[in-house]
């Protein structure tokens, strides 16, 4: 939800410094704070392995980040400021969808 904000608030008022601050540090939050219930999640499919599926998915991860960049610079150059922070919104509010599709899946095959 965090990240979703901090697009909107860079499409709104990126082009300000106030507006970049305002945006820029809860993405980075958002994002950072993530990634430890994903760690989490990693380490428990092997806990024997932790190493090795730790190597793996900070790969996915930084692989991820270098195609979001490049995707992004493109964006960038084509559709400009609001562009790339629509495409951002965009990405963000598909992964909440999921995520609250995967929720309620869960809850509804536990019961």
């Amino acid at each position: 939800m965090m990240v979703l904000a901090s697009f909107a608030a860079l499409g709104l008022w990126g082009n300000s410094l106030a507006g970049l601050i305002v945006g820029i540090i809860p993405l980075d939050l958002g994002v950072f704070a993530a990634q430890i219930p994903n760690q989490v999640r990693v380490f428990s499919i092997d806990p024997k392995a932790q190493s090795r599926m730790n190597a793996v998915y900070m790969l996915c991860y930084y692989l991820g980040a270098a195609a979001g960049s490049a995707i992004g610079v493109k964006m960038m150059s084509v559709y400009g400021w609001q562009g790339m922070s629509l495409f951002g919104l965009a990405l963000a509010a598909v992964a909440l969808v999921h995520h609250g599709v995967k929720q309620r899946r869960s809850a509804s095959s536990s019961q």
